[in-house]
């Protein structure tokens, strides 16, 4: 097992070469540069073979330039170290007696470099030039030690991200609310970047719109982007050799740096794109944040991986252009424009307006080459290292796809009968429900959702995410019929009462809960369908009150059709109630009427309003209220959502009680 580590650890960088290997292949490479009568038939296709006694005068040169560097006084070990590299790299065996035979008898023909005529073949050792060895070496350590400096940057890289993820971890419960924190989520945390729009869509032009973040997620981003071009940039020695200058040097090491960190971000943009996320559990983000950083992980890598292409592309073209033509009969070559031009075309694809122009076939085509991105990776690295990355980056692959089966066939226990039934034509709303289940295996909780698959031949390859909540025993759903799985469904009804069979199976569950039950102070508000996991949160506060003392809990409504279909389910909620000293209200407003006038009453502990409630009004008096830890969760359209957020950073500067804000809306 301790083998297999170390060998996994060596897999994830090009593997470190002995300073003395080093020093034999700056020897061989210096030799290289004249010529030599020998005959490379005769040799057994090793790069060492002519320095291993394979043709004496090449050996007596690459020798002789050996034993020049000063670390190879001790002539004994020198003799020993060049015997144990031609045994490890040749098919000869040279001892190091014969080796130091081999040694004394070229030193009495030893003619100096600046007298050879390097256009005609050699049949007597050389003595290279000592300060072009030098240079050499020191390009060749330079370089071989810029891929080490890569392997450590990945590492720390990565390492920075983890070490944020538990401190979010150790944090996400924090208490604090001094004035500093209160700035810190009031200025830089909670607001959306612009302090404007977060879910709801950005118009950057006629037809160009995005999905913008917030400053808190804007701020990792930047963390992550700056701390990668910090890695890319710093530590480079400026070297030159009599065959490169600085510049050249400077262009092939960072090529070799930005191709290093690219591989160490595959993992990382896999593990940020996986339902099944460690990160999510760890910090308690929204799968919608964690979309957010594998869209700009992939990016960054994307950018790192063409940096890494196009440099040496360039020092190729600008040094020599004929072995950059003849490098298009390799593999890994080929592989490594390939590789480049599908990361570029993957985060083309992903551009939020090209995204939702056709989501079912851009996650198609996005499975379909992140699948081809890492099996032509790995064939573009096979034999030069690295690929250490590529198999975490596939595990964590195939762990994701097996725990979506593992909620589909075990803990949801495979497909389920269901009938989905109109709410509301005008508002094209739909509810489904499903009627059998597995209550043990599925642990259901306020706020959770899962991913729902619908047994049909066009639509059994599609999954939806929808947030779930409980009534009579069962599953249900609200959905809005949009485009795709939703409008196909909702085509098939024909009027209310309808209600028509499917078979479903859940994928699930997902999310995390809000801990509202810890605060003394809550406020709940949701609009039309994002009813349900607010309604969840209710029936859990309401018969598990924990320490909360006050609720008030705001549901706006666009009409009648849509409160009467949660009618059911709200009187069920305060029927199970439990008698306790809590304080509730419960205010739904409706905010237009396609009937007459609703004047009917759910219970005696709801109101019903008609117009458009003061949200900014009550956000301020529920904020302004006595010194009580409170939180405040929202699940509403994406224009309201925002405009709570809004209102709630800024109430957290203001106010000197400890004051949280819980976001169930997700966009991605």
């Amino acid at each position: 097992m301790r083998e297999v580590f170390f060998s996994f650890l060596a897999s994830l960088q090009t593997q470190p070469l002995k300073d003395s290997l080093q020093k034999l292949i700056t020897c061989v490479g210096e030799a290289e540069s004249y010529s030599w009568l020998f005959n490379e038939t005769e040799s057994d296709g090793s790069y060492y073979y002519k320095a291993c006694g394979g043709f004496v005068p090449f050996t007596q040169t690459t020798l002789n330039s050996y034993l020049s560097f000063p670390e190879n006084s001790n002539l004994t070990e020198a003799f020993k170290e060049y015997s144990a590299l031609c045994t490890a790299f040749t098919s000869l065996d040279p001892t190091a007696d014969s080796l130091f035979s081999a040694w004394i008898n070229g030193t009495q023909f030893l003619i100096n470099s600046t007298n050879v005529n390097k256009s005609i073949p050699s049949t007597f050792p050389i003595r290279l030039s000592q300060e072009r060895l030098l240079s050499s070496f020191q390009s060749l350590h330079q370089l071989y030690f810029n891929f080490t400096l890569a392997f450590r940057s990945g590492v720390l890289i990565n390492g920075v991200v983890l070490f944020l993820a538990f401190f979010l971890f150790l944090t996400k419960r924090s208490k604090l609310k001094n004035k500093m924190v209160r700035y810190l989520k009031s200025k830089l945390v909670l607001p959306a970047l612009f302090d404007t729009s977060h879910h709801a869509e950005t118009k950057i032009s006629r037809n160009l719109r995005t999905i913008l973040p917030t400053r808190g997620e804007f701020l990792a981003v930047m963390l992550f982007v700056s701390i990668n071009f910090i890695f890319t940039a710093c530590s480079y020695p400026m070297l030159a050799t009599h065959d490169q200058s600085k510049a050249y040097f400077f262009m092939r090491c960072i090529a070799n740096r930005t191709g290093g960190l690219a591989m160490s971000l595959m993992p990382l943009t896999i593990l940020t794109a996986g339902r099944n996320n460690l990160l999510l559990e760890l910090t308690g983000l929204p799968f919608s944040s964690m979309i957010f950083f594998h869209k700009w992980i992939a990016r960054m890598m994307t950018f790192q991986g063409s940096l890494h292409g196009l440099l040496w592309i360039g020092y190729g073209i600008f040094l020599d252009p004929s072995p950059v033509v003849s490098q298009f009969s390799e593999g890994y070559w080929n592989w490594g424009i390939g590789i480049s031009l599908v990361s570029v075309g993957l985060v083309i694809l992903s551009i939020y307006a090209l995204r939702t122009s056709g989501y079912e076939l851009f996650l198609a085509i996005h499975i379909l080459l992140g699948v081809i991105f890492l099996y032509g990776t790995f064939k573009h690295c096979e034999q030069f290292g690295w690929v250490g990355w590529i198999y975490m980056a596939s595990f964590l692959w195939v762990a994701d796809r097996l725990l979506r089966l593992w909620h589909l066939l075990i803990s949801f226990g495979g497909y389920r009968t269901a009938t989905v039934e109109l709410v509301s034509e005008y508002d094209s709303l739909l509810r489904l429900a499903i009627t059998s289940r597995e209550k043990e295996s599925f642990e259901f909780f306020p706020g959770c959702y899962g991913y729902l698959y619908i047994m049909d031949r066009k639509l059994f390859w599609q999954s939806h995410p929808f947030t779930l909540y409980e009534h009579e025993g069962h599953f249900e759903i609200l959905m809005k019929a949009k485009e795709g799985i939703t409008q196909k469904l909702f085509s098939k009804i024909t009027s209310k009462g309808v209600k028509i069979p499917l078979r479903v199976v859940l994928e699930g569950p997902y999310g995390k809960e809000a801990p509202l039950s810890d605060y003394s102070q809550v406020l709940i508000i949701t609009s039309g369908a994002g009813i349900p996991g607010p309604v969840s949160y209710l029936e859990k506060v309401l018969t598990s009150p924990g320490r909360v003392s006050d609720l008030l809990f705001v549901w706006v409504v666009p009409n009648e059709s849509v409160l009467l279909a949660m009618s059911g389910k709200l009187i069920s909620v305060l029927m199970n109630r439990i008698s306790s000293d809590m304080k509730f209200e419960i205010c739904i407003y409706l905010t237009r009427s396609y009937e007459e006038e609703f004047s009917g009453s759910i219970s005696k502990d709801v109101k019903i309003r008609h117009g458009r409630p003061n949200v900014e009004q009550i956000i301020d008096n529920f904020c302004q209220q006595e010194n009580a830890d409170a939180a405040v969760l929202s699940c509403c359209n994406p224009s309201l959502d925002d405009f709570v957020r809004k209102q709630v950073a800024r109430n957290v500067l203001y106010t000197n009680r400890q004051l949280d804000f819980y976001d169930e809306l997700q966009v991605w």
